[in-house]
């Protein structure tokens, strides 16, 4: 029997004091997990590296975190319980699983995010795009004196 599959992509941070041998092979893991569940052996769809690095804040008392991005089809009624498989993972600090809509199935690498918020960057310094800044919350939430 086929599972309707859904196509979704998810981002993990694993904790920094794995080697990269070991988040390789949690990685793989994973993607056997998915593979096993999807009943497909071609359910990843993407996968990008984009290692160690600097946490804007600590998480569970970590300064640096190894990021890993995949995309993925997967059978909708099993990602709660994958999901609670996850958030249970020791070498996993943070996971967030989103649907991608049909017609967005392409992902970003790191380089290409950083590439377009450094072009925002150098725009917004030129004085080709306008930022408004918002002075209280009032005024964010168009709420009239």
């Amino acid at each position: 029997m086929s599972k309707s599959l859904v196509h979704y992509e998810s981002m993990f941070l694993f904790a920094p004091e794995l080697a990269e041998t070991a988040i390789i092979k949690e990685v793989k893991l994973l993607k056997e997990k998915i593979s096993k569940l999807a009943e497909q052996e071609n359910a990843i769809t993407f996968e990008d590296h984009w290692g160690k690095r600097k946490l804007e804040y600590p998480i569970k008392k970590r300064e640096t975190g190894y990021y890993v991005v995949l995309q993925y089809n997967f059978p909708p009624q099993e990602m709660r319980d994958f999901d609670e498989e996850l958030r249970l993972d020791a070498n996993i600090l943070r996971h967030l699983t989103i649907k991608v809509p049909a017609k967005e199935k392409q992902v970003l690498t790191y380089e290409e995010v950083t590439a377009e918020y450094q072009d925002f960057i150098d725009e917004k310094v030129a004085g080709k795009r306008k930022v408004k800044k918002i002075s209280n919350r009032k005024e964010s939430l168009n709420i009239k004196k």
